[in-house]
Order: C-alpha cells, then structure tokens, then sequence
C-alpha cells in the first residue's frame, strides 16, 4: 500500500464538494490546511459554517498548517469539503484500502 496525496479546492465558498466522484475507500487519512485566508469545513454532504466534522483554522506565512488524521475504512466519497474563502482547500494524504467495501 502506498500513500497518496490529492489537493482539494472548492470553487465556490459555501458549496460542499466530495472529494471523489466515485468510491474510493480507504484506510487512513489526513486533511493538511494550506497557506490561506480562511477556514476549511470537512463533513459530510450537509458540510457547511454551522455544520461540520471538524475544521481547519487559517494559515498564514510560516506557520505549519494544522493537520487531522482519521485512522479507520472511509469511503471518501462520503466526505465533503467547504471553505469560507472561495478557491481554497485541504491537502489530503490517505492510504488506499486493499478492499473496495467498508469491511
């Protein structure tokens, strides 16, 4: 198994977007801020301000961006990400899941 990294950016602040189009299990990931202005929202379909999992703080010049690890099957079709600043996003490293189910 190897790791992979995508990067997500949302288009349009206040609209959620999946992180795949299709099902993609996998066993661990990571979400990494990037340099930016405001904050990132992850959660599911109904991901917004007033309603996520977990958010990303911003980060700004030479600050480490902060980091969450979900360790556990996911399908990362299911997770959605929102931004408070148009055009922004997370890092996202995850390990690819040796079955294509939740088991």
């Amino acid at each position: 198994m190897s790791l992979v990294q995508i990067m997500k950016t949302v288009s349009t602040a206040g609209t959620g977007e999946a992180l795949s189009t299709e099902d993609l299990w996998v066993d661990q990931v990571t979400f990494q801020g990037l340099v930016q202005t405001g904050e990132v929202y992850v959660g599911d379909s109904n991901v917004a301000a007033a309603a996520f999992g977990f958010k990303l703080p911003p980060t700004t010049g030479d600050n480490v961006p902060p980091t969450v690890t979900y360790r556990g099957k996911i399908n990362l079709k299911n997770v959605y990400v929102d931004v408070e600043t148009s055009t922004q996003g997370v890092a996202v490293s995850y390990i690819p899941s040796t079955t294509n189910s939740r088991y």
